[in-house]
């Protein structure tokens, strides 16, 4: 048998749900907050955004959310880093951030950029004379020759895409104490 509630425990009940609901209504708009940073950073990434526009949406949050929303932020753009966006990526977290200690490891992440790009170069650079030699004799076979035949683009082919996919993870591993410092604010 169901027992009558008296009026304080419903009155008890209601405010106890009332809390309940507060707290959670303070949550909902901080998490609301770290999407629109994700937003952002993704916007950032897509090129759609500059730093300066970046750190304009994230100053629009309230106060008390700023702080979370431009870490949630350059957490966001260092996961998306690659060897072709670093340089930008690596000026908008020292633009944000400010602090020396960051400075610092956005400067070994960019002698570790260096020392990748070069490599890519060099590959690409390899990948473009064995194209070019095996492409001008596929052609002259066909009756093509002279100027007609310039520069051959290799961004297109399999073996380009596998040998950045492959020189992407060594860099992206190469950089993993960088990570960890953004993560630990070190």
């Amino acid at each position: 048998m169901k027992k009558i509630k008296s009026s304080l425990e419903l009155a008890l009940e209601k405010a106890r749900k009332m809390g309940d609901e507060k707290e959670s209504s303070r949550e909902m708009p901080e998490e609301q907050y770290l999407r629109a940073a994700r937003v952002i950073a993704q916007s950032f990434l897509d090129g759609k955004l500059d730093k300066e526009k970046a750190r304009d949406g994230l100053e629009r949050h309230p106060e008390h959310c700023r702080g979370a929303s431009k870490e949630t932020f350059i957490q966001e753009i260092a996961e998306g880093m690659d060897l072709h966006n670093t340089l930008q990526v690596l000026e908008a977290i020292e633009f944000l951030s400010g602090d020396e200690k960051t400075r610092e490891n956005c400067a070994r992440a960019r002698e570790i950029h260096k020392k990748y790009r070069q490599e890519l170069e060099e590959q690409e650079t390899t990948l473009k004379e064995q194209a070019e030699h095996f492409l001008r004799r596929k052609y002259a076979r066909e009756g093509i020759k002279g100027s007609a035949l310039a520069g051959f683009n290799v961004q297109k082919h399999e073996q380009w895409k596998e040998t950045f996919k492959h020189l992407n993870e060594e860099y992206r591993s190469a950089l993993q104490p960088f990570f960890g410092a953004l993560r630990d604010g070190s």
